[in-house]
């Protein structure tokens, strides 16, 4: 069902019900292009969730190309306002406030009582619309920043990660630290931050997702009243982030840890033409891997036994946004090598079409239950609707395609992403020569 609730400053907004899961979902959009996901359930607490395009990739504004960082360093000096930290205040409602820096988006995300949403829901329409950089603040969270930098040099997950993006991405801003360098974070002050908050954290690219115990009325005239009225700033466009182009190579990082950790990475162009190929492809990949290499797979079985995987860290990772499309295969062995080139035989196997039919049902259903099984939990219900939020997809749109993706679907993913690709090599553990190779 789909109502127009009015004109002026109230929003265009549409309500749906998904019989199977017996939720509803109210989707709320201002005429300033302020996005509101609702999802009144019940429940003891409420997860809410304020999402920002401006991530690590958005480094072109008018009239200055932003520093690698810069979202992030944001992200860190938007808690700080002329009347003190913000970070305190939520703490006083009992509110945990939790942020993160991606590649194309910032979010914040904090858990609240429902006699506490209106206090923090103002208090976080404070953090992204107020900016306050003084000369001192900045300087000081610059050394904070290195340091975490410096922490994260010996965390096994980032080092591997980074590699990783480093060998399929060479030389490209998505293979940066998301938080910069010690280079970039020099060229980072208050007037950068400044122009990055002005031009990135418009009402236009801001999408609220709010879950439980809320009455719909009340959180619409809130969100209305706090960010429905802003008016935006600006009226140009935005570049867009250039999309990564593959250039897979082989990175080898030492680091001193029991066993080497390997990472193979597969990428392929974006399917952002049509908001629906996005979740396809996610879906697909997540769905093929599981056939092929998941707990229930030959691969799996076979490996396991041998000890050529470990079963607590292997597995996949997928990532698909406007400028990439991405997974990430691998995990701790004590034959990096060898693992690879199983995993390279196993992936292009010319039996695997045969054995995606033969193993699809299990796979949905395995999927499908999980999916239900998250809907018991607030947070995971509102990660469920940023998934597909920020992907242009209703929510509900992401349950069907559970319903409707069959064999082949799943085998012409198979074929465009996998089959054939030249995989980038990220080796990280001890007594490896640090070499990046072509």
């Amino acid at each position: 069902m789909s109502t127009q609730v009015g004109h002026g400053q109230q929003p265009d907004s549409s309500e749906r019900t998904h019989a199977m899961l017996g939720e509803r979902i109210c989707h709320h959009r201002w005429q300033n292009g302020v996005q509101l996901w609702a999802c009144p359930r019940p429940g003891r607490s409420v997860s809410m969730h304020l999402s920002v395009a401006a991530g690590a990739l958005h480094r072109q504004i008018p009239g200055i190309e932003l520093p690698a960082g810069t979202a992030h360093f944001l992200e860190h000096r938007l808690f700080e306002k002329q009347d003190g930290d913000l970070s305190a205040r939520f703490a006083a409602l009992g509110a945990d406030i939790d942020a993160e820096t991606g590649y194309t988006h910032t979010s914040f995300t904090c858990a609240v009582q429902p006699d506490a949403v209106d206090p923090s829901l103002r208090l976080m329409a404070r953090l992204v619309q107020e900016s306050y950089f003084p000369t001192e603040a900045v300087e000081r969270e610059r050394e904070i920043i290195q340091r975490e930098i410096e922490l994260y040099e010996d965390h096994l997950e980032w080092v591997a990660f980074h590699a990783a993006t480093r060998a399929l991405y060479a030389n490209q801003p998505i293979a940066e630290d998301i938080a910069g360098t010690t280079q970039t974070l020099c060229s980072i002050d208050a007037e950068t931050l400044n122009q990055a908050h002005t031009h990135l954290y418009g009402p236009d690219r801001i999408q609220l997702i709010i879950v439980g115990p809320v009455d719909n009325k009340e959180t619409l005239d809130l969100v209305g009243e706090l960010f429905g009225s802003t008016a935006s700033c600006l009226n140009t466009n935005l570049t867009r982030p250039e999309p990564a182009k593959v250039v897979p190579r082989r990175i080898e990082t030492s680091l001193a840890v029991s066993r080497p950790r390997l990472w193979l990475g597969l990428g392929a162009a974006s399917p952002w033409d049509k908001p629906h190929q996005a979740m396809q492809r996610e879906l697909h990949l997540e769905w093929v891997l599981d056939i092929l290499l998941g707990g229930a797979s030959p691969f799996f079985s076979q490996h396991y036994e041998s000890a050529l995987i470990d079963a607590e860290s292997f597995g996949s990772e997928i990532y698909v946004d406007e400028p990439f499309s991405f997974c990430l295969i691998g995990g701790d062995t004590d034959d990096p090598q060898r693992l690879g080139e199983t995993l390279l035989a196993t992936l292009i196997d010319s039996q695997t079409p045969d054995q995606i039919r033969a193993d699809v049902d299990r796979a949905r259903r395995r999927a499908y239950g999980e999916l239900v099984s998250s809907f018991e939990d607030d947070d995971s219900v509102r990660e469920f609707i940023e998934t597909a939020a920020l992907r242009s997809c209703h929510p509900f749109d992401l349950v069907d395609l559970y319903l409707e993706t069959d064999a082949e679907d799943l085998i012409a993913t198979w074929d465009l992403t996998i089959r054939d690709r030249e995989a980038a090599w990220a080796v990280v553990g001890p007594n490896v020569e640090n070499r990046s190779g072509d």
